[in-house]
């Protein structure tokens, strides 16, 4: 099990919050994602001054699979079964 941590957007990031949202495609460039490794998604924006602001709210789940298929080479599509998270300065599990 390996476990990632990734940016994500605001608007992506309520797609998740609010439970419409468990799968994922990704570029895998370095990364080799498998199934039962841990991907902890950190709300945030892009910034002129930091690159990337982060705004503390975060989301961890388990990838459930992988899957290339009918996508762009270098892509894969990961579903994602919700473990924990920060949304509004509590933890919940």
């Amino acid at each position: 099990m390996v476990m990632y941590s990734l940016k994500c957007f605001t608007g992506i990031f309520a797609k998740f919050a609010s439970g419409g949202r468990r799968a994922d495609v990704r570029t895998i460039d370095d990364v080799n994602f498998a199934e039962g490794d841990i991907v902890t998604y950190r709300e945030g924006e892009p910034d002129v001054k930091e690159g990337y602001k982060y705004t503390g709210r975060w989301m961890t789940f388990e990838i459930t699979d992988v899957s290339s298929e009918c996508l762009p080479k270098g892509q894969v599509l990961l579903s994602l079964k919700f473990v924990e998270g920060d949304l509004y300065g509590v933890s919940t599990k």
